[in-house]
């Protein structure tokens, strides 16, 4: 890290992008590469999907940054998924970590089916399958966080807010469902991202149980009318359980 400031310090370059933002992601071991990341939006059958570009970054050389396209990377074509650039492995390849996207109606297929790793090699164009339980030990610290959790999940499109509803689980797609108490609204939860004190208030019967409390939702795609808007469940409080 500190070799990678001395070097930063010592060399003037052009910003790799002076219009679109970035983030640095990884160090280097030796202190000369950085890891770049950009998102944006791409637009397909009037639905709107976030995108991901990475580059290398020579802090030693003069010359801009060559950005890619994970999908190009990937191989990918008319597909969804989440991407969020891991950083540097122990051979100096960027790594990717991707899984199924949760985009509102995914108007697409996924890409994967499962959540994965990849090295990717820039130059080449190229990507290979890391093993599940690879451990990555990144030079710097890292902006990524596991997809576990819910406020800092990259398809996160706006900001949380906290709605008073009501939790019950349904037959078909997005079986778990809020619905906003005193509106028409209903909101679509992946059952992977509910909190641990709502599950236990399912108990042996969960189709018969409904759940009231305050739920603190985050946006996986923007509302729009008579369509049922896509959230994950930061955290619930004032839980009361009742029969169905």
């Amino acid at each position: 890290m500190n070799r990678a400031r001395a070097e930063l310090a010592n060399n003037n370059f052009d910003a790799p992008d002076p219009v679109r933002s970035f983030s640095i992601v990884d160090f280097s071991t030796d202190g000369r590469y950085l890891l770049l990341e950009r998102t944006g939006t791409d637009s397909w059958r009037n639905n709107t999907f976030r995108d991901v570009d990475i580059a290398v970054l020579n802090v030693q050389a003069a010359t801009p940054p060559r950005w890619i396209n994970t999908w190009d990377l990937m191989h990918w074509a008319e597909c969804n998924a989440t991407v969020e650039t891991r950083g540097f492995d122990k051979d100096g390849k960027p790594v990717v970590r991707v899984r199924p996207s949760v985009w509102h109606q995914n108007a697409k297929r996924d890409c994967v089916t499962e959540p994965e790793l990849w090295a990717v090699d820039l130059t080449r164009t190229t990507a290979i399958r890391l093993p599940d339980d690879t451990l990555l030990s990144p030079a710097g610290k890292t902006k990524g966080v596991d997809w576990v959790t819910c406020k800092n999940d990259p398809d996160i499109v706006a900001a949380c807010s906290t709605v008073h509803g009501r939790l019950s689980i349904y037959n078909g797609s997005l079986s778990l469902r809020i619905w906003r108490v005193g509106t028409d609204r209903m909101l679509g939860v992946p059952s992977e991202t509910a909190p641990e004190n709502v599950s236990k208030l399912w108990g042996t019967d969960p189709f018969g149980t409904e759940i009231y409390g305050d739920f603190e939702v985050c946006p996986f795609a923007k509302p729009k009318p008579g369509e049922m808007q896509m959230v994950c469940v930061e955290s619930a409080s004032h839980l009361l359980a009742k029969p169905r």
